[in-house]
């Protein structure tokens, strides 16, 4: 996991946010030796998108989880998740009050009652929810990104919600997995662009999964980052 810039302890950046964000994560890359890597990208397809479609050589296979949909196709709206979706999609300036507000005011237990209610009627979510090292670990990555006072979060929402995914040629080296139980976003809203500009992409729903998926099913995702076991099937949408 690398946290982008103005995230954590990674500094902020001027100029090309989205640039910044691809040198970092070859930077890391090649700290580590890594000529070729898998990617797991949650919650940050736009990132990947433009990665792999300037550093393909670099990337060996990668999962998108539960993608985000371009902001006019987003048509879950509603509540407290919506209230907040609107302000990262149309007005980003007011994330980083808002980001400071929230950082210094609440306490563990009322950022677990939002995450509660950002999970919605997600049965499979507020189950593992339910685990006190999941909630533990939850408010901790939270406090964590909103360590700057959403700086970093405020670049993603000037950045990201109105970026398009650059085409590939070839996107069978892609598995999307969407939680049919993921009440932020729908994959009909966020899959559409993304399989038209990724041709051969797999694509799939996971019964019983929510917006925690990568924690739900782990066993998936090593599945799809399996080359050997990817490479004598033919990827396939399972759109419904």
């Amino acid at each position: 996991m690398i946290d982008r810039p103005g995230y954590g302890l990674t500094d902020m950046v001027d100029g090309d946010y989205l640039d910044h964000e691809i040198r970092d994560v070859l930077d890391v890359a090649d700290r580590l030796g890594a000529a070729r890597c898998h990617i797991i990208a949650r919650g940050g397809t736009i990132l990947f998108a433009h990665l792999a479609a300037h550093h393909r050589e670099r990337i060996a296979r990668a999962v998108v989880l539960n993608p985000e949909p371009p902001p006019a196709a987003d048509a879950r709206m509603a509540g407290l998740a919506g209230r907040y979706k609107r302000i990262f999609y149309h007005v980003p300036r007011l994330v980083r009050p808002l980001t400071r507000y929230l950082a210094s005011h609440l306490s563990d237990s009322v950022i677990e009652r939002i995450a509660m209610r950002f999970f919605g009627s997600s049965a499979a979510d507020q189950r593992l929810f339910a685990d006190p090292d999941i909630r533990r670990a939850y408010v901790y990555a939270t406090r964590l990104a909103a360590i700057q006072g959403g700086v970093g979060l405020e670049a993603v929402g000037d950045v990201e919600p109105r970026s398009e995914p650059p085409p590939l040629s070839d996107g069978r080296f892609i598995t999307i997995l969407s939680g049919d139980e993921d009440a932020l976003y729908r994959p009909d809203d966020a899959w559409p662009r993304l399989l038209a500009a990724w041709p051969g992409t797999a694509a799939h729903r996971i019964a019983g999964a929510g917006r925690l998926l990568h924690l739900q099913h782990p066993e998936l995702i090593a599945a799809a980052l399996d080359e050997g076991s990817q490479s004598s099937r033919k990827p396939r949408q399972s759109a419904r």
